[in-house]
């Protein structure tokens, strides 16, 4: 009976050994190898038969690249193809307890939605106000890089050549490092439909003061430094800035603007601002001004 027993815990030990062992490879198969990556996205595309994949580089963990993505669905009126999607993890932060991304990068970006989906007459319930934004756990981004993309959403074409920036958020703390904007251009869609115009009598209203609502964010936020340049709204009169820089504040009812700068052909401008959004708006500021034409 003692030798049954033994034997049937060896038979045991070595199938639990040999299954664990299995899920393991299993594991590292998906996780480190071409192979496994390609066998996800095998699965994603058999679920999603929108999505097409051309090729990849790379392997789920650290860092893989995709080339010529596209996702195209009727229904919702999208329409979506990238050139390069990167997407590298950070490894030293599997040892801490934190998210971690070195980079994600996204090249050639052409994405269209060009029309609404039927509205849905469901009611909504009303929610109250977020009062607190937290992560269980810090997150890093160390880099994130938007580069030539264009955007048509509902006949609104937005088009840049670089995005680049990074973030990191800690519990109620968001800080968005140094970023970069460059060759933005906006051209806004043309109305279709032809203004209506009412006459209207004039009414004898008495005055009445104008109460401001008071507004709370919820999050801490650090903008340390914000660099747009060559931004181009293209209309019958183009609107050109040649540089817009910012760095600001924004927690509870603050919004503190230590540094705007503009510049524009018409015109140049610096601004430092302080304002309390409650009370009336408190408002302490500071601007110089040039105009050129």
């Amino acid at each position: 009976m003692i030798k049954v027993m033994g034997k049937c815990i060896k038979w045991t030990s070595i199938s639990l050994t040999s299954i664990l062992l299995l899920l393991i490879a299993l594991l590292g198969f998906v996780l480190f190898t071409n192979p496994g990556l390609n066998t996800v996205l095998w699965g994603a595309e058999k679920a999603l038969p929108q999505l097409k994949v051309e090729s990849t580089k790379g392997a789920l963990f650290p860092s893989f690249t995709l080339n010529n993505v596209q996702f195209k669905d009727d229904s919702l009126h999208i329409d979506t193809k990238v050139q390069k999607l990167n997407l590298a993890i950070n490894p030293r932060c599997l040892l801490d307890p934190k998210l971690c991304v070195d980079r994600l990068a996204i090249q050639g970006l052409d994405f269209a939605f060009t029309e609404l989906p039927p509205a849905s007459t469901e009611k909504t319930e009303q929610t109250p106000p977020v009062t607190s934004v937290k992560t269980p756990l810090p997150i890093v981004i160390n880099r994130i890089a938007l580069s030539d993309i264009k955007l048509n959403i509902l006949g609104h074409e937005i088009e840049w050549g670089l995005f680049s920036t990074a973030l990191s958020m800690q519990g109620e703390k968001l800080t968005v490092s140094p970023t970069l904007f460059n060759d933005l251009k906006v051209k806004l869609a043309e109305s279709t439909e032809e203004p209506q115009t009412e006459k209207v009598e004039p009414k004898s209203t008495a005055k009445t003061a104008i109460e401001l609502p008071e507004v709370w964010i919820p999050l801490q936020i650090v903008l340390e430094r914000f660099d747009l340049n060559r931004f181009t709204l293209e209309q019958e009169t183009p609107i050109v800035v040649n540089h817009l820089g910012l760095e600001a504040r924004a927690g509870k009812h603050t919004v503190d603007v230590s540094t705007l700068e503009l510049d524009m052909p018409q015109a140049s401008a610096n601004l430092a601002a302080k304002v309390e959004l409650k009370g009336g708006y408190p408002l302490d500021l500071s601007l110089d001004a040039l105009v050129k034409e």
